[in-house]
């Protein structure tokens, strides 16, 4: 038995030697707590808009240990507390990162993001909805984690406009997050 678990441990790591990974690098990686940001639309008309302050710094906040990187592998939308909101709503807008465009819809049901939904599910109707320029200067923000050790409090801004009048709903952007620890000796 001891001779095929050696022969196993030695196929791992040959194949994750072959697979190029960074456990070498970076062997320890967390990942780093959901960051959301809340906006809420209550609106007499059909057009809203809505900011929110968001600290990214929430993602490196659980960890007490230093932090090499941080990557994003996902970003979600969810749309719910609809109450009071015609459910065939359909609305076309904008979420942007202080200024940059990080999602953009047109037409798309209210329901579409009943359940949380990542920005990009290429299944969404007129998908997938998400910018690069504001995927871009979200990276950019956690890479430069590597150099200042802190992370800013960033704007995001929700408008647009909707079907029907009277508006009232709660947009949830969530951002998922991986947190790389230097190697060892480092």
């Amino acid at each position: 038995m001891t001779i095929k678990f050696l022969m196993f441990v030695a196929l791992v790591m040959i194949a994750l030697a072959g697979l190029n990974c960074d456990l070498g690098i970076n062997p320890l990686l967390f990942d780093g707590p959901p960051v959301t940001g809340t906006l809420r639309v209550d609106a007499v008309g059909s057009v809203f808009a809505t900011v929110e302050a968001v600290d990214l710094g929430e993602v490196a906040s659980d960890v007490d240990k230093e932090i090499d990187s941080i990557k994003v592998y996902n970003i979600t939308l969810q749309i719910d507390s609809t109450e009071g909101t015609n459910p065939a709503t359909t609305f076309s807008g904008s979420a942007l990162i202080d200024g940059d465009s990080l999602i953009d819809v047109v037409g798309l049901p209210l329901s579409a993001f009943a359940s949380e939904r990542s920005i990009f599910d290429a299944t969404i109707t007129g998908g997938p909805i998400f910018v690069q320029a504001g995927v871009s200067r979200l990276i950019a923000i956690l890479k430069s984690y590597g150099e200042s050790h802190t992370l800013p409090v960033v704007t995001i801004v929700a408008a647009g406009t909707a079907s029907t009048s009277s508006l009232h709903f709660t947009i949830k952007l969530r951002l998922y997050t991986q947190l790389f620890l230097p190697p060892p000796g480092n």
